[in-house]
């Protein structure tokens, strides 16, 4: 590489690294972080969901780090198959993230936001159980649609119905919470 083109690699480099941390200055306990992965669960669900995103998580603390809790199957493998807190960071890294979206629940109120984000910390340790809306379950999505739900009960999500192989009947795939009125998408 020449030094021309160092030099431009190292201002757009810089520039997006500005931009991101000017955005991460917005986010708010009580935001939501969608993101879609690289490896094949991850296809798998934006497939079987017909969705762009395929995980999502609740941020529950800004300082001194910003936080996503959030069930997984293996994000962490010192905690398998559970409900844990990620910093956004590690949530978002290419690792684990191809496409990230944050989405900010504006028709609920500040208050109703940090019982909603404390709800979900509380679950921390819960074992992730993924089964369909008929059967008692805790996947990313249900992990904040229960609380949320408890807050806001009229809000109608949308439930995919599958069957396909062990999965069979009503499943929540995180695009549906794009759809809630009153969410709004921040540019990111």
């Amino acid at each position: 590489m020449n030094r021309f083109q160092l030099s431009v690699a190292t201002i757009i480099t810089t520039l997006f690294l500005c931009t991101f941390s000017n955005a991460k200055n917005s986010l708010a306990i009580g935001d939501l972080v969608l993101r879609s992965g690289p490896n094949m669960d991850s296809v798998a669900i934006q497939k079987l969901g017909n969705v762009q995103y395929s995980h999502i998580g609740i941020i529950t603390q800004i300082e001194p780090e910003i936080i996503v809790v959030h069930s997984t199957t293996d994000d962490d493998p010192n905690s398998p198959n559970q409900v844990i807190a990620t910093s956004f960071d590690i949530f978002t890294s290419p690792k684990f993230s191809r496409n990230i979206l944050i989405i900010r629940p504006n028709f609920l109120t500040l208050d109703e936001k940090l019982n909603l984000a404390n709800n979900v910390y509380s679950k921390l340790g819960a074992p992730y159980i993924l089964k369909s809306r008929e059967e008692k379950n805790l996947y990313c999505t249900t992990l904040i649609e229960q609380p949320l739900l408890q807050l806001r009960p009229n809000i109608q999500l949308e439930w995919h119905t599958i069957d396909f192989g062990p999965f069979k009947g009503s499943y929540l795939f995180p695009d549906t919470f794009m759809n809630i009125e009153g969410m709004e998408i921040l540019n990111f």
